[in-house]
């Protein structure tokens, strides 16, 4: 095919026809001035992998990259052609349903303009002249004609009938139109438009996620570590670089201090006997377990999962069924406490390991991936973004007051006027391993009661690990991503009831939390705080340490950090257009029947 006419000093083409224009044959030498290449290389290379007979000089005038990555190209400006008086642009964009065509839109339109204004001829080609080609010819169009999509497109049929371009390019250019014919990177229409469209496909092509993942780092000015790029153990803050070993305790305390609340209303339960033999010895080695787990489970959720700075962990969404389990109905005729515990935790392990596969199937299949596909920044659960002051006083809020407070605590101890030291008779050790209560057993009815709060634990995870990935200044949360890992949280259940800890795991509420108050989002953190699980673990009288912590500063820190999660998704309505009265209802009921629905059976 060879160039169609567009408008004066306008053409379209496709490979072929640049080709000819750049070798000189025929007559377009002497008309075309200027080649605006759209092709998935910015090389002149790519002409030659197709024809490798093809060699053209040319002489690079300028290399425009994305942001600071000067890896990922925006444009190519150079001199081509035998005698070098052609002037080429080479954007790399890709014919794909989520490329970014906005983010090459203004230059190549741009570029385009100024060659005309000059007397110069242009030819806009790409591939075939039928998708990224039509889609700049169709922008050019409504930017200088201010003509609707529809009726660009209409126009530029005209000369070529065949030209298509792909849906997210159609949709693209309605936001070009919608944002009044610019690209205006503070509007809502394209920051909803990096997270709808750029979100969930990006994992469709490495290259679309590494431009997400700079556009991203563009838009947010205080620089933390991201998840799949950063250096284990590094994590920026403006600038600053932090030392990961300063900071591996905050996940580990929070954890610890979650095991320990969670071991407490299961192993306290109702249904238990407090005066049994050996608690204290079952709640020490369910504590142990605990960390164990979750320990293992932060591992192999930051190193194959999400492999964000996710803590995962025993979850207090679990503690109601398992509550549940206690009280059923089966286990009353048991008249030994200690057998009645041991029937339960089994009963529990086995409901365990059934309800796992709820996670575990639609993480590893992809079926979640299809539905988060349809996630909004209004349906996101708990995203959130922080800026920051102080970094002394804000990095080591924790720490600071933990320590002040254990040092009064220890005060007290030694004066008389508070007595526990539970690190003084606690074991020395020990390793947790599978089925250490007893061979699981399996009921059709806690099995299915486990599976029901395992959805509800599902979905919460979701926007956990959506304000996580915010939190650590990450891109936006790919499907692929987040179904992966959603399936290795599963895998987390399953160890859960395989080693008996006697309550779920799931992505730590409390960890995202302390990422947005300290603003430290490396993974490298997590890690080591994760190998500080398993070795307390083990070491018992480590773990006794934490054990000190005064429950009223514990519970002091679970308000601060369920308030940084609770009011973190205030921070997703800059994606939502809050002029809408249809996005004022679906905020309106949403946070009302939240509140008021539980409230009801609660009563």
């Amino acid at each position: 095919m060879g160039m169609l006419y567009v408008r004066e000093n306008l053409f379209l083409g496709d490979i072929n026809a640049a080709s000819e224009v750049l070798l000189g044959n025929g007559g377009s030498k002497e008309e075309i001035t200027h080649i605006l290449s759209v092709l998935s290389k910015p090389s002149i290379g790519f002409f030659t992998e197709l024809k490798p007979t093809f060699f053209v000089p040319t002489k690079e005038i300028r290399t425009v990259y994305m942001g600071s990555d000067k890896k990922k190209i925006h444009y190519v400006l150079e001199n081509a052609g035998h005698d070098l008086k052609l002037v080429r642009m080479a954007v790399p964009l890709t014919d794909s349903e989520g490329s970014n065509l906005l983010d090459y839109l203004e230059v190549s339109l741009d570029f385009i303009d100024q060659a005309r204004k000059s007397g110069g001829s242009v030819l806009v080609h790409c591939f075939a002249g039928l998708s990224r080609s039509a889609s700049i010819m169709t922008a050019y169009l409504m930017r200088s004609e201010r003509l609707s999509v529809q009726d660009a497109l209409a126009s530029l049929r005209q000369s070529k009938p065949s030209v298509c371009p792909n849906d997210g390019f159609l949709e693209q250019l309605t936001m070009f139109q919608d944002m009044g014919f610019k690209v205006d990177h503070s509007s809502p229409i394209y920051k909803r438009f990096l997270w709808k469209v750029l979100g969930p496909r990006a994992l469709l092509s490495s290259w679309v996620l590494d431009v997400t993942n700079s556009l991203w780092r563009k838009m947010s000015r205080v620089m933390l570590s991201t998840p799949d790029c950063e250096a284990p153990g590094e994590s920026y803050n403006q600038g600053e670089r932090i030392d990961s070993s300063k900071f591996a305790a905050y996940p580990c305390l929070t954890k610890k201090e979650a095991s320990i609340l969670t071991e407490t209303d299961t192993n306290s339960g109702p249904g238990l006997d407090p005066t049994r033999p050996k608690r204290e010895e079952e709640k020490a080695k369910m504590i142990q377990t605990l960390l164990f787990v979750a320990g293992l489970n932060t591992l192999t959720q930051t190193l194959f999962g999400t492999r964000l700075p996710a803590v995962i962990g025993g979850s207090f969404t679990f503690v109601p069924t398992t509550i549940s389990i206690i009280l059923a109905g089966r286990y009353n005729d048991i008249a030994d406490p200690q057998e009645k515990f041991e029937r339960i935790m089994r009963g529990t392990l086995g409901a365990l390991i059934v309800t796992s596969t709820l996670q575990i199937v639609p993480g590893f299949s992809g079926l979640w991936r299809n539905i988060t596909r349809f996630m909004s920044p209004l349906s996101a659960y708990i995203p959130l973004l922080m800026s920051g002051k102080s970094h002394v006083f804000d990095r080591f809020a924790v720490l600071f007051p933990v320590v002040i407070v254990w040092i009064y605590a220890h005060l007290l101890t030694v004066s008389g006027a508070y007595k526990n030291r539970s690190d003084t008779t606690q074991d020395t050790g020990g390793v947790p391993y599978p089925f250490q209560w007893g061979a699981p057993t399996f009921d059709a009815g806690e099995a299915f009661a486990m599976m029901a709060i395992s959805f509800v634990s599902l979905v919460e995870s979701t926007g956990v690990f959506s304000s996580e990935a915010r939190y650590a200044n990450a891109t936006p949360m790919p499907p692929l991503v987040l179904s992966r890992g959603i399936g290795w949280q599963g895998v987390g259940i399953l160890f859960s009831g395989i080693f008996g800890t006697g309550n779920g795991s799931s992505v730590s509420v409390e960890n995202a939390g302390l990422l947005g108050l300290t603003r430290v989002g490396s993974r490298g953190v997590v890690q080591i705080s994760a190998g500080f699980m398993i070795f307390f673990s083990i070491l018992g009288k480590f773990g006794a340490v934490f054990a000190l912590i005064p429950a009223p500063i514990v519970a002091a820190l679970y308000c601060l950090f369920f308030a940084y999660v609770g009011s973190a998704g205030l921070g997703f309505l800059q994606f939502c257009n809050l002029n809408s009265f249809r996005v004022k209802f679906i905020l309106g009921v949403s946070i009302f029947m939240g509140l008021s629905i539980p409230q009801y059976f609660n009563e």
